[in-house]
This record gives C-alpha cells, sequence and structure tokens, in this order.
C-alpha cells in the first residue's frame, strides 16, 4: 500500500493550509494586511480543495477588499467566507460541490450591494448563497447555478413553498 502522509500545517505565502493525509489542503487562514486575496489552487504538492471553517485569520478579514476562489475549490466549510465582511467582490468558481451555510449578515458590503441579489436571491456565480425576505413562495433558481448553499432556503426563509430548478433532468 501506499504510505500515508502526515498530517501537517503549513504555510507559505502569508497562507495557512491544512495538509490532508489524502494529498489535498485545506486553505486555514490567509495574509494579513492583502486587500486582495486569491486563494491558491496548490501548496507543495497538495491540490487545494477547501477553504475551512471559523480558521485563523478567516474570522478576521476586515481589511480583504476581494476575494477569488479559483477553479477546483470544491468545498466551502461552514462561515469560510462570510467574515470576509468588507470584501465588494467575491468571486467563486463553478467547481464548488458544496457550500456550508453562510451567515451573510445584513452589515457585509457584498450583501448590500444590489446587484449581487436576483429576485430575492443572493449568488456569487453560479453559486446559490441565500434568499431574503423578498423572495416569492416559488423560488426559481436561476438557470446555470451548479451549487446551492446547505442551509440556504430551509434556515432564512419561511415564506417559501417551492424551489424548481429550470432545466435540470430528474434523476431516475
Amino acid at each position: 500500500p501506499e504510505p500515508v502522509k502526515p498530517q501537517i500545517t503549513y504555510k507559505e505565502l502569508g497562507f495557512t493550509f491544512y495538509l490532508n493525509t489524502d494529498g489535498t489542503a485545506t486553505v486555514c487562514g490567509v495574509p494579513e494586511g492583502v486587500a486582495e486575496v486569491t486563494i491558491p489552487t496548490e501548496v507543495d504538492g497538495y491540490k487545494v480543495v477547501e477553504i475551512g471553517s471559523y480558521a485563523q485569520r478567516i474570522q478576521n478579514s476586515s481589511d480583504v477588499e476581494s476575494l477569488t476562489v479559483p477553479d477546483g475549490i470544491l468545498y466551502l466549510n461552514w462561515q469560510a467566507i462570510s467574515a470576509f465582511r468588507n470584501a465588494k467582490v467575491i468571486n467563486l468558481p463553478s467547481t464548488i460541490v458544496e457550500i456550508e451555510y453562510q451567515d451573510f449578515l445584513d452589515g457585509t458590503a457584498y450583501y448590500k450591494n444590489p446587484d449581487n441579489w436576483d429576485n430575492g436571491v443572493m449568488y456569487i456565480g453560479t453559486n446559490l448563497i441565500t434568499v431574503d425576505r423578498n423572495v416569492p413562495e416559488t423560488l426559481v433558481v436561476r438557470e446555470g447555478t451548479t451549487c446551492v448553499s446547505n442551509g440556504a432556503v430551509r434556515y432564512t426563509n419561511t415564506v417559501i413553498k417551492e424551489v424548481v430548478f429550470p432545466n435540470h433532468p430528474v434523476p431516475g
């Protein structure tokens, strides 16, 4: 059998990573004093696939004005991006397969920007992040949506009676 890589914490260019035993890496912290943060795709031969939750510095990222998460990132853990309170620009790839609930509070710059909302729904790229009180009873998810944040509809709204995914094949 192939040797198991040790689980270790690794730092590079101000980022902190957790190097997982399966050869992937999780971002645990971002550089201090950087206004435009772009998450790397690889670190020390490990493919970066996840942004961790409640990790150092990710909780206190008020100086970040823009956050770019590149293709290849698959998971955004609990509160992974919601702490970037002053970021006016957040770019997420369509490669994301799971987004833990992100509590974009009214005070965040991204939340306040009406351009990030479509019929009561906040999107980041092809990812549905949350809904607000203005969402209709029948929520028609924007075509091309590739991921819906866990709890985006369930935890934030009781008005929705039906969710429709246009042009989405029904399994079976």
